[in-house]
């Protein structure tokens, strides 16, 4: 029982002791006790971080959600997405693939082998969010990347959802951010054409669908007509129209093609068949 005892206290000493030598990575960099070069790579993980531990004892080195690493202004610097341990003995050299995302969409994505050796840590609330998305558990390549470009490009925050990610946990991402930014949540969602390189980092800046749902509720049975319209209030196309509608509380899907619109303010309104309108949703294309 007492050899028990001792290895268990052993084991939380040892612990003890990694907590103590445990930097972020940023405070070792400063530190000078690792060296480290980071060279994108092929694949789903993106980035490749050779790191070396300069000192004569063993170090934990704590990579953090948010940190940038950059090549030139005209490449998209690879951002960290979840935060990693990497732990290191004395005079240790490793290599440590890691899952990176672009962190400026008006750049061009890096190129196998570039080099990226200056960094900084990105905005703290970036940070916050993308440590929440980790903790939750919640994946998906498109949503993080949306994510970092809502932070570093200033995307609308109607662009942040992605196809392959469950509704409840886009939006649980959005009201932390709008919790963090001060925002109101989205009344609709926005995507975008892939890029002609069919890389999902990459940017097309094509605006190309928006989604959302439009309630209103009619007092009398109607015709509805839904139509977009201009930031001067001149229609630019009808969309649909909802013949003989109920009297009642309506909900209106609303799923509008905005390839070819300028970019801009424009309002989904709805109006009956006597012209009044009865409801609507101010949209951005961006």
């Amino acid at each position: 029982m007492k050899n028990k005892q001792f290895v268990f206290s052993l084991l939380l000493l040892v612990v003890g002791l990694m907590d103590v030598n445990a930097r972020s990575f940023g405070e070792a960099v400063k530190r000078n006790e690792v060296k480290y070069e980071v060279v994108a790579i092929p694949g789903p993980r993106r980035m490749l971080l050779k790191i070396k531990n300069l000192l004569s004892r063993q170090t934990r080195v704590n990579l953090e959600a948010g940190r940038l690493f950059y090549n030139s202004p005209t490449v998209q610097p690879l951002v960290i997405s979840r935060p990693v341990a990497i732990e290191l003995d004395p005079g240790e050299e490793r290599e440590v693939p890691l899952q990176a995302f672009c962190g400026n969409s008006s750049a061009r994505c890096p190129m196998v082998d570039q080099k990226f050796n200056k960094t900084e840590m990105g905005p703290a609330n970036l940070s916050a969010v993308l440590q929440m998305m980790d903790k939750n558990r919640i994946v998906g390549n498109s949503l993080y990347q949306q994510v970092i470009w809502f932070y570093t490009n200033k995307h609308q925050l109607a662009s942040v959802c992605s196809y392959d990610v469950d509704m409840k946990n886009i939006q649980k991402v959005q009201q932390f951010i709008c919790n963090k930014e001060g925002l109101k949540m989205p009344t609709y969602r926005i995507k975008y054409s892939p890029a002609q390189t069919g890389d999902e980092l990459e940017f097309s800046g094509r605006p190309d669908e928006i989604e959302g749902n439009l309630k209103l509720k009619l007092e009398a049975r109607s015709d509805l007509h839904v139509q977009v319209l201009d930031a001067q209030g001149k229609q630019v196309e009808l969309i649909e129209v909802h013949l003989d509608q109920p009297a009642g509380l309506v909900e209106l899907p609303i799923n509008l093609r905005v390839v070819g619109y300028a970019l801009g303010d424009y309002t989904v309104a709805v109006s009956d068949e006597r012209g009044n309108v009865l409801g609507s949703m101010p949209v951005k294309v961006s």
